[in-house]
């Protein structure tokens, strides 16, 4: 009724006690407390299995955010690997192997690239690097190469193009001739057991390819051969290359603590008409010599 006051009695009891237990797998944190860069590592197991068109170690810097491929700078560079990062033109990029410098102090960028099979693995920091690596505003490439060890073990390989896998460009009414080889090795040896140890690995790279020339080009060169100027006219410019890369290294261990090594690196090529376009001649020509 109106203005009553009702009593009701519950009865609470108490609940079952329970546990969640959770179980996480270790693992690499997800944030870096230790630094504040923006880097990509590629390990060894990136650089045996990715595809990599001309076997240059920095074609994986595209990997890392930021980093894009572009032409090279160096007109006597432009079968070598060039990347850029936030925008810049790859010249700011700095690259150490070993600790040791790598970089062109004339143009920026790599002063020469190494075998595929020397590389152990490197890392690119596109930003705010440490103050350590220094001398760039563009991204820092540390490159560390392979060193032997305890067992005899080596490697051997061959790839080979040829025009007949090419198709025919917009310039041509047949296939232009393509020939490219790349071949070579490496092996890695103890010396002395447990304490000296030997690494060596070559490429040898081989180039037959020609530059399909246009052919309103080729006409306006036959007119001006009959007009009497000196011109060379063709439907084609050859353009060989031979390339060369070595690496060796030696390392010795003194102790837990401390450990000794000396590395070797060497690049030389020669190239013909690399800086013509498809509008030239004969008379055009050029060659490169690194």
């Amino acid at each position: 009724s109106v203005a009553q006051t009702a009593t009701i009695n519950a009865t609470l009891s108490l609940s079952q006690q329970s546990e969640v237990i959770t179980v996480e797998a270790g693992g690499a944190p997800l944030v870096d407390v230790t630094k504040t860069d923006i880097s990509a590592p590629i390990s060894t197991q990136q650089l045996q299995e990715m595809p990599l068109n001309g076997r240059d170690f920095v074609n994986l810097a595209l990997l890392a955010p930021g980093a894009r491929q572009v032409d090279s700078y160096d007109p006597t560079k432009n079968r070598v690997g060039v990347f850029a990062t936030n925008g810049s033109s790859g010249r700011n990029v700095n690259v150490t192997v070993n600790g040791i410098d790598n970089k062109d102090n004339t143009v920026g960028g790599p002063v020469m690239q190494m075998p595929l099979e020397a590389i152990q693995e490197f890392n690119i920091s596109t930003q705010r690097f440490s103050a350590a690596n220094g001398r760039s505003e563009g991204a820092a490439i540390n490159v560390i190469t392979k060193s032997g060890s305890n067992e005899l073990h080596g490697s051997l390989y061959f790839f080979d193009r040829n025009e007949a896998l090419n198709a025919i460009n917009a310039f041509e009414t047949e296939k232009s001739p393509y020939s490219r080889q790349q071949f070579g090795g490496s092996v890695g040896a103890p010396i002395k057991k447990d304490k000296t140890f030997v690494f060596f690995a070559l490429e040898r790279s081989r180039e037959q390819t020609q530059i399909s020339v246009d052919p309103a080009a080729y006409t306006e060169l036959n007119a001006a051969l009959s007009a009497g100027f000196n011109v060379q006219p063709a439907k084609s410019i050859p353009t060989p290359y031979f390339d060369w890369r070595y690496s060796g290294r030696l390392d010795h261990r003194f102790n837990e603590k401390h450990n000794l090594f000396v590395s070797y690196n060497n690049q030389n090529n020669t190239g013909l008409n690399d800086q013509l376009g498809t509008t030239k001649d004969l008379t055009a020509g050029n060659f490169t010599t690194n």
